[in-house]
């Protein structure tokens, strides 16, 4: 299949466009029957073989001496132009520079020389021209699930306005530069319309019809992929892997930092920044080989034998059939797509072309060995010596692993373990969940390391990794492509890193300068919401609901790759509710109210029968009696935020802006964009002319520590009263986890319910009435200790005759009136620990802690309060915040 494609593709550069177009529906349809087109894919071919580039001495990057690409099949890159609607996430990580726009080259290095010759022959102008041909068949061929905007007024306008080139002259000016593929697939939209030239902050250049795309890798920056990647085998490898040694101590970075001057500079941003000079590692620890276990599955009551790799595909499938993800349809479908390919492949020693229903695949006798696999596991756990030999193991490969050496000082790496293969499931109504998430293996393993420092071996023998650079401007240590959105994923240093730390602050100190200038930003968008220009009035709009619900700014999705989420420039106007205004009478309102109208009666009425027998609203003009007035504006929004968290909420808004989004909804349908006219790039240029390096998420994390900061400055709470140093500890905690909800809610941190929460409450609430039947108890004791009450006799209770009684051992009065002070806070604690469950059911406080919420005005006021720092940041937090522990009580946001 492969070898015929590639033919095919290659030859066709010269036939019309319409019999390209059938040709390609054809082959399409061709595709989706055959089972096995997708098992000779680029990701299979080991990266060795895939031209990577060897440094030479004179720097040409072909390694050949006179600079002509030594690719097989390939034409050189420089006069060749990418095809745009292609996309170079399926291939290789060291690969995807050498990618030709033709199929045909796209495929020479496994046809070795077999168009190698035609290639060379290939001309500036048939290049062009392929591509211009290329580019709308065949994106129109490939249709994804697209928001209407407000101005398509047909499929056929959209499909022509959105990705077609045939408009634009084959042969473009000499000046413009051929542009890369994307490094994501490209996704299509509708078209948004042209930029007004009216607009004071984008040009005309910044509001194509066309889709965005990726600004242009610049090749000569360090780490770029196909510049400096090298191979491993050029490298000397490390003798052994050994846990390193550091140089110095560890650098308190933070010592010099001023808390009291607001301390930020857009270099601290800068990608080009150098963030080390040497890095040593011993790279990265692949998941274990699969081992079977020989448990048939069954199909339509019949076992079948299937192959180790088959195997293992089942039982991942297996071992979930009690979870809700086998009970998605999606789920469901995706993972008969991925198991039909593997039970059907002809590399397999066994196929089964008869399973074709997963109904009839039955999967429990995998999940019972699942089951007693895990029972068994339990058991050996309470083993001392199992417990102590698997400690022993952790800590061995944490000391070997666990640690990278960064300017001669040992840091912690975050998580050196790649993730093992599984089936995919992604963020709520994922649309690739249940697809496979293949094995990760040394070959696309990618090592950032110091130039002068050896590699660590390869882990697993016979295999190589996939290439190596030596990148100062990042921080991570390695990464990799994963196959199901083509994303790349890092391993990075842990989160008490000097790294991690000096970007926290940052982040911090920057929305400490948003402070600063929050006012003159909020008067300038606020000035613009009464804009003419449409465009200008939908930014501000916009940066009204960032700014003050809030929200995220949103990007576009293609629904066909992940999810629907969104959020404000996103927003469709099935997503927001008017709500009907609604009038209030304040005593503030009324007494402006009388004191008009007595001022009227004093200047109008000549007589008194004549003014008492008018009414009061004639006396005041209709267009005053609007004006005293006084609604209140709402609005309902509903939709899936980030992670696919539902934000359902009704909300205040000004007048103005109710006003204006009635306009932007007027006469549209509910699939179409509200704010059609702006893209979060036009909200961050905007927000960047108001503040050097401000973008709309900062806005959040402002938001978060102001609020928290609020809340913590009022020490006070209707449940508890008045929050002193002299309140109880449990009380200081409940009042800051309270403070601490109110910033989740804003920032709509949620969680779902815990299944156990009912269990949870029933328990505390026996445990309420166990210590207030133990109080009584001891009330009365004390009573009768000092008179108050006269001793009564108590039923004896029937005790079995084996079982001895206990002597009660009398108390003195101090010692009664201890013991209930004692059950009394402990009875304040349960209350307590019960209301905070309650409150916190469906909030997750600990998001805000970590991202949002500067860790400085929390351990400020835990000074403050003398409350210990370990009761309100767990012990992961207080390794994240080691620069935040130095903060004065006095600390201002």
């Amino acid at each position: 299949m492969a070898d015929d494609d590639s033919s095919s593709s290659s030859s066709d550069d010269d036939a019309p466009i319409s019999s390209r177009l059938n040709k390609i529906n054809n082959n399409n349809r061709a595709q989706d029957n055959d089972s096995d087109s997708d098992s000779d894919s680029d990701d299979d071919v080991p990266i060795n073989q895939l031209n990577i580039k060897t440094p030479t001495k004179n720097g040409n990057r072909n390694g050949n001496g006179n600079g002509k690409s030594n690719t097989n099949g390939t034409s050189n890159n420089k006069k060749m132009k990418m095809d745009d609607s292609d996309s170079d996430d399926d291939a290789p990580l060291i690969a995807k520079k050498h990618i030709s726009s033709s199929n045909g080259n796209r495929n020479g290095n496994r046809n070795g020389n077999r168009n190698g010759n035609n290639s060379k022959k290939i001309t500036r102008s048939m290049s062009m021209t392929s591509n211009s041909s290329s580019n709308s068949p065949i994106m129109s061929a490939k249709k994804s699930k697209k928001r209407k905007r407000f101005d398509d007024s047909s499929a056929d306008d959209d499909s022509s306005s959105s990705d077609s080139d045939d408009d634009k002259p084959i042969f473009p000016p000499p000046a413009a530069k051929t542009k890369p593929p994307p490094k994501k697939k490209q996704r299509i939209t509708s078209p948004r319309r042209s930029t007004s030239s009216r607009d004071p902050y984008y040009s005309s250049s910044s509001a194509s019809s066309t889709p965005r795309k990726r600004k242009k890798a610049n090749s000569s920056a360090p780490g770029y992929i196909g510049r400096e990647c090298n191979p491993a085998s050029s490298y000397k490898n490390k003798p052994s892997v050994i846990p390193l040694e550091p140089e110095k101590g560890a650098l308190k970075w933070w010592e010099h930092e001023d808390d009291k001057v607001v301390s930020y500079s857009k270099s601290d941003d800068s990608k080009s920044k150098v963030k080390w000079h040497t890095l040593d590692h011993n790279g990265v620890v692949f998941a274990p080989e699969y081992i079977p276990h020989n448990i048939p599955m069954k199909y339509d009551g019949r076992e079948i034998k299937l192959t180790p790799e088959q195997e293992e595909i089942a039982t991942m499938y297996g071992v979930m059939l009690e979870t809700d993800w086998v009970q998605k349809e999606k789920f469901k479908k995706n993972f008969m797509k991925e198991f039909q390919r593997i039970l059907r492949d002809k590399r397999q020693e066994i196929q089964h072309q008869e399973i074709k229903d997963l109904d009839k695949c039955d999967f429990r006798a995998i999940y019972d060995w699942y089951q007693n696999k895990r029972e068994e596991e339990k058991i050996k756990k309470k083993d001392p010596e199992y417990k102590k030999k698997i400690k022993l193991e952790k800590e061995e490969y944490d000391a070997k692993y666990g640690y990278a050496l960064v300017d001669g000082v040992l840091e912690k790496v975050g998580n050196y373990k790649v993730e093992p293969p599984g089936l995919f499931r992604g963020r709520g109504e994922h649309p690739k969940m249940g697809m496979l998430k293949r094995r990760i293996l040394p070959k696309h393993i990618i090592l950032n390391i110091g130039e002068d420092t050896p590699i660590p071996p390869c882990p697993i023998p016979g295999h190589e990794w996939g290439g190596v650079i030596h990148d100062k401007t990042v921080t991570y240590i390695a990464k990799w492509i994963e196959n199901i959105n083509g994303q790349h994923k890092f391993v990075y240093l842990g989160a008490s890193s000097r790294f991690k730390g000096q970007n926290d602050r940052n982040k911090y100190e920057k929305a400490r300068v948003l402070k600063t200038k929050i006012k003159k930003i909020r008067k300038d968008y606020t000035t613009k919401l009464t804009s003419k220009n449409t465009m200008t009035k939908q930014l501000a709009t916009a940066v009204w609901m960032i700014d003050i619900l809030s929200i995220r700014v949103g990007n576009e999705k293609d629904t066909d790759e992940e999810a629907d989420t969104v959020g404000v420039c996103s927003l469709r106007k099935e997503h927001i509710t008017l709500v009907e205004p609604e009038e209030i009478d304040d005593d503030k309102n009324k007494n402006k109210n009388k004191n008009k109208k007595k001022k009227r009666k004093k200047k109008h009425s000549d007589d008194d029968d004549d003014s008492d027998s008018s009414s009061d609203d004639d006396d005041i003009p209709i267009s005053e009696q609007n004006q005293t007035k006084k609604f209140v504006y709402k609005v309902t929004l509903d939709f899936l935020g980030k992670d696919s968290m539902r934000y359902h909420q009704t909300v205040k808004v000004t007048q103005q802006v109710y006003k204006n989004l009635r306009s932007f909804l007027a006469g549209k349908k509910d699939d179409m964009d509200i704010f059609e006219k702006i893209d979060p790039n036009k909200v961050n240029d905007y927000l960047r002319d108001q503040m050097e390096g401000l973008t709309a998420k900062v806005f959040r994390t402002h938001n978060a520590s102001t609020t928290l900061e609020i809340e913590l400055a009022k020490g006070y709470h209707p449940q508890i009263g008045k929050i002193t140093t002299k309140s109880t500890l449990d009380e200081k905690k409940f009042f800051y986890d309270q403070c601490n909800m109110q910033v989740a809610i804003l920032c709509n941190h949620q969680r779902s319910v815990s299944k156990t929460h009912g269990e949870q409450l029933q328990k505390i609430d026996q445990q309420i009435e166990d210590i207030k039947e133990t109080i009584e108890e001891l009330q009365e004791e004390y009573d009768i200790k000092t008179g108050k009450k006269s001793k009564r006799k108590k039923k004896k209770k029937k005790k079995d005759a084996d079982t001895p009684t206990k002597k009660k051992r009398e108390k003195s009065e101090e010692q009664l009136l201890a013991a209930i002070k004692k059950k009394k806070e402990q009875l304040r604690k349960k209350q307590l620990q019960k209301r905070g469950k309650e409150d916190n059911k469906e909030v997750a406080l600990g998001t805000s802690k970590i991202n949002y919420m500067d860790p400085r005005i929390t351990v400020a006021w835990c000074k403050r309060l003398q409350v210990p720092i370990e009761k309100v940041f767990n012990k992961s937090l207080l390794d994240k915040f080691p620069w935040a522990m130095q903060s004065m009580s006095k600390y201002g946001f």
